[in-house]
């Protein structure tokens, strides 16, 4: 019975995982992207394509292979964005003609992002947001708190066994 548990436990966390490597066509193609996808790119690398379509529903996670790397998308007439791309690259370079977004997009750890293109359109309710993690180094007046409370702790315990 501890089996099957262990099989049906492992067997639920492999389904609940929708995401999966993104297929890149040839370059010079068009991009379409309706699901979760996941990109680990390399430092310098360039993807070509002749549009790029990320949907309603749809979006990227891309990921670098190396820390400080710069990625670009380069792409021939249309960036079209009406899901989410997810930027967890220091550099990340957009060359289209043009650019729609009515989608999200999020830059992780301090990373930068440029569109470069002749027409560049925000919808409403889409967003670009900068999320830089939480720093690592408490604020000093946490200490004293924490102390506070460990004191606090320490007397309640001792009191019970007195």
């Amino acid at each position: 019975m501890k089996f099957l548990k262990t099989a049906f436990l492992l067997s639920l966390a492999f389904t609940v995982n929708v995401s999966h490597a993104l297929v890149i066509p040839d370059a010079g193609q068009s991009l379409v992207v309706d699901s979760f996808e996941t990109l680990y790119v390399n430092d310098g690398d360039v993807l070509n394509f002749s549009s790029v379509n990320i949907k309603q529903g749809g979006g990227i996670d891309i990921f670098s292979n190396t820390q400080g790397a710069t990625f670009s998308i380069a792409v021939e007439d249309d960036f079209s964005l009406a899901g989410y791309l997810n930027l967890f690259v220091a550099n990340t370079v957009i060359y289209a003609t043009n650019i729609y977004i009515s989608g999200n997009i999020n830059i992780q750890h301090q990373g930068t992002l440029a569109l470069l293109s002749q027409h560049i359109t925000l919808a409403d309710g889409s967003a670009v947001s900068f999320m830089s993690p939480a720093s690592a180094v408490p604020e000093a007046d946490t200490y004293p708190m924490l102390l506070t409370g460990l004191g606090l702790i320490g007397a309640i315990i001792r009191r019970r066994y007195i």
